[in-house]
This record gives structure tokens, sequence and C-alpha cells, in this order.
């Protein structure tokens, strides 16, 4: 929740757990973008992917990129697809990181 306020982002709430605990539970009615980090595996994760929700925006590795977009096919079927990769340096020479954004598909 820090991030948010340090960023000023408004009208965003922050929910600390497991992703397909908040999807089951119902919290995320009503919410227009996911955000999350420690993703699991793509072909594990796609699974609980639902086209209710327009974006999910995911922190990841370089090589998991590629595993995501290997999903094309079963986010197709669920009305998604991957809109948006960008690539970014951590500081202090601790790698790269990526931020991979996966829509509702236009069609």
């Amino acid at each position: 929740a820090e991030f948010c306020v340090a960023l000023q982002i408004k009208d965003t709430e922050c929910h600390i757990g497991r992703g397909e605990d908040l999807i089951q539970s119902g919290l995320l009615a009503g919410v227009q973008a996911v955000t999350m980090r420690a993703v699991a595996p793509a072909e594990k994760a796609v699974k609980w992917l639902h086209p209710s929700m327009p974006h999910w925006i995911f922190f990841l590795g370089p090589n998991q990129v590629e595993d995501w977009k290997k999903q094309g096919v079963a986010l197709s079927r669920k009305k998604l697809q991957v809109s948006k990769v960008e690539t970014f340096s951590l500081p202090q020479n601790l790698g790269q990181r990526c931020l991979l954004r996966i829509s509702k598909s236009s069609t």
C-alpha cells in the first residue's frame, strides 16, 4: 500500500495475498486492473485469469515473458491477449524485470 501513496495513485486498494485467492473470494469485483508480482508459472496462472478483469499487469523476470506469450491460445479462448511489455533495469546491476500487461481482446 505504501507504493500507492508514494506514487500518488488515487482510487486504489492494495490487497496482500495470493492472487487466485482474491479472485475466488470476490474481492476483485468491479476492479479495472490487477497488478501482481511473484506470479505462478504461466501455464498454471492462465487458468485462473478471468476475462471480466480488463487488465492484468505482472512484474516478471525476462524469461517469464516468453512463457506468457506461449499461452496466446489459452488467453485467446478467454478473450484476453498480451497487450504490452515494458522492460527495465534494476539498480545496482541486479538484472532486468518486465511489466507484462494482459488485456481484453479488441475482437
